[in-house]
């Protein structure tokens, strides 16, 4: 199954489909400063025309709700922090069994400001994420350090672009958004482009829909095992627009349902 098979779908029942997808490096390019990612021109108006036909649309990410909640409007669903935060029908929510690890982030966070320069760490609130996509040099001390964190507290290592992230240990994968936020669609599309997308498409291949997409955001830094869990690849987020905007098209009866390249 591929992207063809949904837009089908899409023709025939648009409320049958869902598109899911993944925000940095897939409706964004990857930016050295983590607080300087937009989406890409269109990304947000392609988000907003799929909501108002198909069954559902969401954002899912690593980052946190606060940050996507200034680029996303509220008529899309977001699924932050691996599905620690989200944001349904306009509503905020926080998942209870997050709280008790906030103060073991919050040490971890203070214990990297004194070892880091600022630019290798992002406080996500209830997640922490180590970059070293600056400062290159510091790539093995930083996943040392936080291996060594994993080891001693109990949070998750987890790798992901130029970055290692510490989550607290609750059994919440990108694959678990999708499942909670699909309602009934048979159809699904989710796009990505790292690690932690791996779980979003494991999902989709081995669930009992009538179609599915899993959809590759490439870069020169993709992992190449991810390719092998692709339906479709797209060369850049600029082209992940392109798709979700045919997508659109073909639910709303103005084109055909011919697939992408």
């Amino acid at each position: 199954m591929a992207i063809a098979d949904v837009l089908e779908v899409a023709r025939r029942d648009p409320s049958a489909v869902a598109v899911f997808t993944d925000f940095d490096g897939t409706l964004s390019h990857i930016h050295a400063d983590p607080d300087a990612v937009v989406p890409v021109d269109g990304a947000v108006v392609a988000l907003e025309a799929l909501r108002q036909v198909l069954g559902a649309v969401a954002v899912i990410s690593g980052r946190p709700i606060d940050f996507l909640a200034r680029h996303i409007p509220e008529a899309v669903d977001l699924s932050g922090l691996y599905g620690i935060e989200r944001r349904v029908g306009g509503v905020p929510g926080v998942i209870p069994e997050a709280d008790a690890w906030r103060p073991v982030i919050r040490e971890q966070l203070d214990d990297a400001q004194r070892r880091f320069p600022p630019e290798v760490i992002e406080d996500k609130g209830y997640s922490l994420t180590l970059h070293f996509r600056r400062t290159a040099e510091l790539e093995d001390e930083v996943a040392l350090w936080a291996h060594e964190v994993a080891a001693q507290t109990g949070l998750q290592a987890r790798p992901a672009k130029m970055s290692i992230e510490l989550h607290p240990p609750l059994p919440l994968t990108k694959g678990d958004a999708v499942r909670s936020l699909t309602s009934g669609q048979t159809a699904i599309v989710y796009l990505g482009d790292d690690h932690g997308d791996a779980p979003a498409w494991q999902e989709l291949r081995a669930g009992a829909y009538e179609a599915i997409a899993c959809v590759v955001v490439t870069s020169d830094d993709t992992p190449e095992e991810l390719r092998g869990l692709a339906t479709d690849i797209v060369s850049s987020p600029e082209s992940a627009v392109a798709l979700l905007n045919e997508i659109a098209s073909v639910a709303t009866g103005q084109v055909s349902s011919s697939p992408s390249n």
